[in-house]
């Protein structure tokens, strides 16, 4: 497979950070739905309400 030098840069250098034990991953609400957990507006909805913002 072929990347560009950007890329190949970010995997060496997040491979490194992965065996040093200080690499994070940040994953967006939307990755939870497949599992059955709602989603942001879902999550805020009530809340809206509450606040009289109506529905979101």
């Amino acid at each position: 497979m072929i990347f560009d030098r950007e890329t190949e840069i970010f995997m060496r250098d997040y491979m490194k950070d992965l065996n040093e034990g200080t690499a994070a991953i940040f994953a967006g609400a939307g990755l939870s739905i497949p599992a059955g957990f709602v989603n942001w507006q879902e999550l805020m909805s009530e809340i809206a309400y509450d606040l009289g913002l109506g529905q979101l």
